[in-house]
């Protein structure tokens, strides 16, 4: 499990548009805000893993508005996504080497996800799913603080 876990740290690098403030920098605003990405590996698979992705907005003050907020990572493999509830891939990539009845979601090397509308229909939603890439503060909107998607 130890193997996994470094694994996918490896693997995972974010991506979040919208948010102006150098990591760098202190804001006095913000001084212990943050934005947190977790990977929960719900189930394995004969192929793999279904896992859940949450976005948490940590901070107190500052929204991630539009354009939003997109989550991209690398493959140490040649893994693709099957499935995608809450969230979509920008890009599908060269999944030729499937058969049509069973193309996967994306087989991009590097995927990048983005949110869902409100108004996308209640079978591809999840909890705390389809805020088009927008996410409040943690102070102002609790609620609407957290994203995610299983894939």
């Amino acid at each position: 499990m130890e193997n996994l876990w470094r694994y996918i740290s490896c693997m995972v690098f974010i991506l979040i548009h919208g948010v102006y403030f150098a990591s760098a920098t202190l804001d006095p605003m913000e001084p212990d805000g943050n934005i947190t990405v977790k990977w929960d590996i719900l189930s394995w698979t004969d192929d793999g893993y279904n896992a859940l992705v949450t976005i948490s907005n940590y901070q107190q003050y500052r929204h991630i508005e539009y354009p939003g907020w997109s989550l991209g990572w690398s493959w140490r493999g040649k893994e693709v996504i099957w499935d995608m509830l809450g969230g979509e891939a920008t890009e599908q990539g060269d999944c030729s080497a499937f058969k049509e009845n069973s193309i996967p979601h994306s087989c991009k090397r590097h995927p990048i996800i983005v949110d869902l509308l409100a108004t996308v229909s209640n079978n591809v939603k999840i909890e705390n799913c389809c805020r088009g890439d927008v996410l409040s503060s943690t102070v102002q909107n609790p609620q609407n603080s957290v994203a995610a998607f299983k894939i």
